[in-house]
């Protein structure tokens, strides 16, 4: 599986190649994977090399080369990539966050001709912890309010993280209702029915992520902690090998694990 990395220079496009490296060595990933090359648009378009002897370009054209391309960017950057992708049908792996309700939209849109798995997070960790939201937003009563509480370094942009969106999604989805815009600066009491954010960022926390529901007299938090990098690079060639074939649609990670008996295929 030829895959190219969109974001190689950042933290997870390094992690990628070093787990890359590491599943051919194990054979743990479906498919044995080769990282043809890496794209950054931040170096002139002339091809270099990265630490990693990666060739290193920010050429978009190359994409037609891969199988797979695994995106650990920024939201414009994501963007860009999208509209080369759709040129030359490339698959794609989104693991980039923060993007606006326009961008989500345009993303969306791309999906109804081309295989896209994106997630605000890809360990499964965190997939199942989604699932646990979903069933405690569900079964508790609507009185018990939700807090998600998230901790990122000190160098993460946005806020909140796009996993504490996604699990607010679950906790709304629990409840059936829609996940209103999220408010992390507060004054006064809680809204009703109010899905609230909290956010720190500091130190090198890779990423910590807390869902509070607190009744009268007792809280029930459910919580996940990521130690390592790797968990997300694994998740997201897993992803990768995955969806080698898939028609076109928009999947979750929830999908490549089969976490779900419902899909979310758009």
């Amino acid at each position: 599986m030829n895959i190219i990395i969109h974001g190689i220079k950042g933290r997870m496009g390094q992690s990628l190649i070093e787990t890359a490296r590491a599943n051919n060595i194990a054979n743990n990933i479906t498919n044995n994977i080769n990282v043809l090359a890496g794209i950054d648009l931040a170096p002139p378009i002339e091809t270099t090399q990265t630490s990693n002897d990666i060739p290193l370009t920010a050429d978009l054209n190359i994409i037609a080369q891969a199988d797979i391309v695994i995106d650990f960017s920024t939201p414009e950057a994501t963007l860009a990539l999208v509209a080369q992708a759709l040129k030359t049908q490339t698959p794609l792996v989104i693991g980039t966050t923060g993007f606006t309700a326009a961008q989500e939209a345009q993303i969306n849109a791309a999906a109804q001709s081309l295989a896209i798995v994106k997630a605000g997070n890809m360990s499964l960790g965190i997939n199942m912890l989604a699932r646990l939201v979903e069933q405690a937003a569900q079964d508790l009563p609507d009185s018990w309010d939700i807090e998600i509480f998230e901790m990122h370094h000190s160098d993460k942009k946005d806020a909140p993280s796009g996993t504490a969106l996604f699990l607010g999604e679950a906790a709304a989805e629990g409840r059936n209702i829609e996940l209103p815009t999220p408010i992390i600066d507060r004054s006064g009491g809680r809204t009703k029915g109010e899905i609230g954010f909290s956010v720190a960022r500091g130190g090198s926390v890779i990423g910590e992520h807390e869902v509070i529901f607190a009744g009268a007299g007792e809280r029930l938090v459910l919580a996940h902690a990521a130690q390592d990098r790797t968990i997300f690079a694994r998740g997201a060639l897993t992803a990768a090998s995955w969806l080698l074939g898939k028609p076109a649609g928009l999947y979750s990670l929830q999908d490549v694990l089969d976490t779900k008996n419902k899909g979310n295929n758009k």
